[in-house]
């Protein structure tokens, strides 16, 4: 699809509206567009719609590499809270900061 297309083209903003076009014209559910649709949010930095979107792409079609996709999604998520709770810290003029992987002083 166009929308495919553009995504491979590094331009995920534009080719969002081409995949959501696409799954809305579709009579039936259709797993590749899902899975398309949850990189393209992933891309946007959009996880919790990556994730509906990969899910909704598993529940028409098993798919191995869509499963791994959506576990390794989760473990980042889990990983970031994780670092979130470990270094959330008091900065000396008392405010608070919250770092995710790194901070800069």
């Amino acid at each position: 699809s166009l929308g495919w297309v553009l995504f491979k083209l590094d331009k995920p903003t534009e080719a969002l509206a081409y995949v959501l076009k696409a799954l809305e014209l579709k009579q039936e559910p259709d797993a590749t567009l899902y899975e398309h649709l949850g990189d393209i949010y992933a891309a946007l930095r959009q996880p919790d719609k990556a994730r509906e979107a990969w899910t909704k792409s598993l529940a028409v079609e098993p798919n191995e590499e869509v499963r791994k996709k959506l576990e390794k999604m989760m473990q980042l998520e889990e990983r970031e809270v994780k670092n979130a709770k470990i270094l959330d810290k008091t900065l000396d003029n008392g405010c608070w900061i919250r770092c995710f992987g790194f901070c800069h002083a």
